[in-house]
């Protein structure tokens, strides 16, 4: 077992008993080489009233490492739970129960935000008085640093160049109707009148 110590850092918008405006639940498998960007991504956000809630789901690199120095850095507004692999959707549901925001939103380990998503999402909640805020999501391309095409959601329908091939939503209207990724809106929470699946 080994001891790790860290200084604990004071945010601004530190929960100290309060409910945080966002709960962003995180499941996590061997994602330990993007979980520093996920993370500071969130520490990030111009809206401070948040918590993250990681669940591990069974990794075998240093993903339970990272996230345990996250942790620790964050006491307060962050907690990490283990379990053996199950699957993403079981890791969600078992982070469900545990969150105290008034809005959850899923952001997947190997994924990060701009920095003002929190404070748009709220806005655009507490304005139309929504239960459910989606968004657009843009693909990042990793090799060249930077987005790669257009954003895709299901509000935006303009053809776009796709690993050197031309896509087009008129070849594929199908696609239109699609329902929008969990990691691309965030969902009223209202956990304490449902039940966990896993």
């Amino acid at each position: 077992m080994q001891l790790l110590h860290c200084e604990r850092t004071k945010y601004v918008g530190d929960l100290d008993g309060g409910a945080p405006a966002v709960s962003v639940i995180i499941p996590v498998y061997n994602c330990a080489a993007y979980l520093p960007e996920c993370l500071d991504s969130v520490i990030a956000q111009t809206e401070s009233s948040w918590e993250i809630i990681c669940v591990d789901d069974g990794s075998t690199d240093d993903s339970v490492s990272v996230l345990r120095e996250y942790e620790c850095r964050l006491a307060g507004k962050m907690r990490v739970v283990e379990q053996e692999n199950a699957g993403c959707a079981c890791a969600r549901n078992r982070a469900i129960p545990l969150a105290r925001g008034s809005y959850l939103m899923f952001l997947d380990a190997d994924d990060f935000l701009e920095p003002r998503c929190f404070e748009l999402a709220l806005d655009a909640a507490r304005r139309t008085n929504a239960q459910i805020v989606v968004w657009d999501l843009w693909f990042y391309n990793n090799q060249r640093k930077r987005r790669q095409h257009p954003p895709l959601g299901i509000l935006h329908f303009a053809p776009f160049d796709f690993d050197g091939q031309a896509f087009s939503w008129k070849r594929r209207p199908s696609l239109r109707s699609a329902r929008p990724s969990p990691i691309c809106r965030a969902t009223k929470n209202s956990s304490r009148k449902t039940r966990s699946c896993c």
